[in-house]
């Protein structure tokens, strides 16, 4: 009983800290999808209404080499929300060719090593505290190898935050871009009244790095915010079998003092008239 109260307490602090941390990643993310959604809008807006846009990022490419960035864990005790992306993740790059895998957390590179698959690129410190610092340096990175060359499609796992009681795994193409994309972006300018200095291929271009930043981010939030939405659920659910066990072992327990009560009382009075018959 002392030990499942032990547990029970632990399992009561990381559900706080779980809630505490959930609500500041929802705030994060709140606060990044307008920023986003505005973004999207605009990069609509100019595919729909500017003419032909050239730009490296829209053409796709021939070749299979495919970066997969997953994003999951440092930690487990957080419910299957682990286990469900990373899953999700290995079935989808079992089916493609030329891997490129990017991991974001602990839990991530582990569970690839131990699919024998090799980590190319590691990031730990985001998937704890995302930062836009954090961000803009693994989006620049995944830029840069798109630009140079070196790969093909670029791809992000991440658990989509959906509510407090429902996180879903997603894979989402980050580059190339295509019209496609955007076609949930919302309400923007009608097509062709807006222009754009000093020309529509420019502000494209200095547009879509912002774009990709704020995707990225916005993938790493949502999978902080459901991790530690899973991790609430988890921990309440310990807690409740904490109760339940304590109340089952002390139901017991009472149950053995009892017995063991009555039976010294026994012992006792058997004792006693064994005395009186001797006297006898």
């Amino acid at each position: 009983m002392k030990g499942v109260a032990e547990t029970r307490q632990i399992a009561g602090a990381m559900h706080m800290i779980s809630t505490s941390k959930m609500q500041k990643a929802i705030k994060r993310y709140d606060t990044n999808r307008p920023y986003v959604r505005d973004i999207r809008a605009a990069l609509k807006d100019i595919l729909e209404g500017a003419g032909e846009i050239t730009h490296p990022f829209l053409n796709k490419r021939e070749g299979t080499r495919t970066a997969t960035v997953v994003i999951a864990a440092d930690k487990g005790l957080c419910g299957s929300y682990n286990h469900n992306v990373l899953e999700m993740a290995y079935g989808h790059m079992l089916r493609n060719e030329g891997n490129f895998l990017i991991t974001v957390g602990r839990v991530t590179r582990e569970f690839f090593e131990s699919k024998g698959m090799m980590v190319d690129v590691e990031f730990v410190a985001p998937s704890q505290n995302p930062s836009l610092g954090q961000v803009r340096f693994i989006a620049e990175d995944l830029i840069d190898m798109y630009r140079n060359d070196l790969l093909d499609r670029i791809e992000i796992a991440f658990t989509r935050f959906v509510s407090t009681f429902k996180q879903e795994p997603a894979i989402f193409q980050l580059l190339p871009l295509s019209l496609d994309e955007f076609a949930a972006a919302g309400e923007h300018v009608q097509p062709g009244s807006m222009i754009y200095h000093p020309s529509p291929e420019e502000t494209f271009s200095m547009l879509v790095p912002q774009y990709l930043v704020g995707m990225v981010y916005s993938a790493l939030v949502q999978s902080y915010a459901s991790e530690h939405c899973a991790r609430m659920i988890a921990m309440d659910a310990a807690k409740r079998n904490a109760d339940e066990m304590l109340k089952k072992l002390s139901l017991e327990s009472n149950r053995l003092r009892q017995a063991r009560i009555t039976r010294e009382i026994t012992e006792i009075m058997s004792g006693a008239l064994s005395i009186l018959e001797t006297a006898d």
